[in-house]
């Protein structure tokens, strides 16, 4: 799988200052695990990936970086490394660019309908595996579509994470939101609900990023700052692109 957008919006987007202990679920090339790692100097940095050939490309992605001492792929399923006793609660963040396609056509590519459809990763399923690696008042970080926002919101309650912020992504200012970038804090003992920010409940479009400054010129985008702004620190000259 290419670098996508999504990745490297949540990668350059999570909140990692501090860190000690990271990790990646469903980590594919480790873009999110080498973005954090740059900005998390002190912090480990663990990515799980199920799919063979992308944990491997993984592995030589890191390898190849100046941060391989502290980063470490493990081919595995989400829910099977979370089982892992000497792993559980044991992470301050974990962050996620998951496969959150349900229902939807699928490709002739078996390895591309694992990174992109949840058949191997279901929401309640991930959600159950993250809450076992993180601390308590551990920092959940992944991006989801926004039709599917109400129940990301309904099972987070259910499994205990609380909502701290949320961001959501539009092609340009004049569209609505397609998905939307969140941060969740474990708290096994609460009670609160994790639908409400402020007192009121979170709407995606209330808080938004636009990827794209005007409509696209001869087929290229114009990008936006506040997108350029974002990921400054991972791109060598915007004017190459």
């Amino acid at each position: 799988m290419k670098v996508g957008t999504d990745a490297v919006l949540l990668g350059s987007w999570a909140r990692v200052k501090g860190a000690h202990k990271i990790i990646d679920v469903g980590c594919g090339s480790g873009i999110m695990a080498l973005m954090v790692a740059q900005r998390a100097t002190q912090a480990a940095v663990y990515g799980v990936e199920l799919e063979e050939n992308a944990a491997n490309q993984a592995k030589q992605n890191i390898a190849n970086s100046p941060w391989n001492d502290r980063i470490h792929v493990i081919q595995e399923s989400a829910q099977a490394f979370s089982k892992i006793d000497i792993q559980a609660g044991t992470y301050d963040v974990v962050i996620s660019n998951p496969p959150y396609f349900h229902g939807k056509p699928k490709s002739p590519i078996a390895a591309r309908n694992m990174a992109r459809h949840d058949d191997f990763l279901p929401l309640s399923e991930l959600l159950e595996s993250v809450k076992r690696l993180l601390k308590d008042q551990g920092s959940f970080q992944l991006i989801w579509p926004v039709d599917r926002w109400a129940q990301l919101e309904a099972q987070c309650a259910r499994f205990g994470f609380k909502f701290e912020e949320g961001l959501g992504i539009c092609g340009t200012a004049e569209h609505l939101p397609t998905r939307v970038i969140s941060r969740w804090t474990l708290n096994s003992e609460s009670d609160t609900t994790a639908i409400e920010q402020q007192g009121h409940k979170f709407e995606p479009h209330q808080h938004t990023i636009a990827l794209e400054a005007t409509i696209r010129q001869n087929g290229s985008p114009q990008l936006s700052a506040e997108y350029k702004s974002l990921l400054k620190p991972y791109v060598l000259d915007w004017n190459e692109r």
